[in-house]
């Protein structure tokens, strides 16, 4: 029923905006102005601590996107171009609806508490220049997808609590010039080449091996931090050029930077072999929520009733015993 009614109010509001002539120009398309205006709805309702109150001007009723806080439209309000909140407080999750705002270039929410995974739904957006979702409690690997961000020149992930390994399709990112992963949990081989069908630029210093994506192909690459996490093998040559401090705090072979004791690396290893699945997870989880709700009355009613079926089963066992013994008598 809400679902209804939101739907309702969505498309009245817009019916006002036609006659109001306050929202997008006629030629953005009644589709994509609904998706648009849903996605930032829907980003809003994920989002459910707003201790600044900055997205209280995020009205359902208010046709226009482009009046609300942290929201930035091109020069003839026809496109979101940018979404910019940052220390702000905010937490909850990123919704995947974001994908859906198609001309997005900016999407930066740094310093917030927003939790969840990155949705994978974010490399859709081709005219993302940059992606900054730094210093919030993000969990979970590094979507592959991100590799579609065709014109990014910027992305931030630091210092969440990401893991799994970094993507080699990254190295899809021919405009990238800024990539900032450290103080998370990833893992695994820093990947400079891998197999695949990506065909890498070779216009750059390093981009000499076609059909090979990974680091080495992204030419552009200036900045780089991948410090203070778990990373093993090799520091590549062709990001040899960037600052040794960017690679420290890891479990690399690398002499003139500071890494991990050994210890660390072995325990932080152990520790994902060892850990259980979600599913398995989530099953203890709630055998131990209903063993822990049950009260004191319950569990005693439990253990008289199982006396009194044990005491019942023994006394007709008795009796049968008895019945029989008489008539062999």
């Amino acid at each position: 029923m809400m679902a209804y009614i939101y739907l309702l109010l969505l498309f009245l509001s817009y019916g006002v905006s036609l006659v109001t002539s306050r929202s997008f120009p006629s030629d953005e398309g009644n589709v994509l102005f609904l998706l648009v205006f849903m996605a930032l709805t829907t980003f809003k309702e994920d989002i459910y601590e707003d201790p600044h109150l900055v997205l209280s001007n995020w009205n359902v009723l208010d046709s226009d996107p482009c009046e609300w806080f942290g929201i930035t439209c091109n020069k003839e309000r026809q496109h979101v171009i940018k979404i910019n909140i940052s220390s702000s407080s905010l937490k909850g999750f990123l919704a995947p609806e974001i994908g859906q705002i198609t001309y997005l270039q900016e999407l930066t929410l740094p310093k917030n508490k927003l939790l969840g995974i990155i949705p994978k739904e974010l490399g859709m957006l081709k005219f993302l220049k940059v992606l900054d979702v730094g210093m919030n409690r993000l969990t979970g690997p590094i979507p592959p997808e991100l590799g579609n961000l065709s014109s990014v020149v910027k992305i931030n992930l630091q210092s969440n609590g990401l893991t799994g390994s970094l993507p080699a399709e990254l190295g899809n990112l021919k405009y990238l010039e800024e990539l900032r992963l450290d103080r998370n949990r990833l893992k695994g081989a820093v990947p400079a080449y891998s197999n695949s069908t990506f065909t890498a630029n070779t216009r750059g210093m390093y981009a000499t091996h076609s059909n090979l994506p990974g680091l080495c192909s992204s030419s552009q690459l200036k900045v780089a931090d991948f410090s203070y996490n778990f990373l093993i093998g090799r520091i590549p040559k062709c990001l040899e050029h960037l600052r040794s401090a960017s690679f420290q705090g890891n479990c690399l072979q690398a002499n003139n930077t500071k890494q991990r004791p050994s210890s660390q690396c072995g325990a932080e290893s152990s520790e994902s072999h060892q850990a259980p699945s979600p599913k398995h997870q989530r099953a203890e989880d709630v055998a131990k929520r209903t063993k822990a709700s049950k009260p004191a009355w319950l569990l005693a009613l439990e253990i008289v009733t199982g006396i009194m079926v044990g005491s019942l089963f023994l006394v007709a066992l008795l009796t049968a015993f008895q019945r029989c013994n008489g008539k062999s008598a």
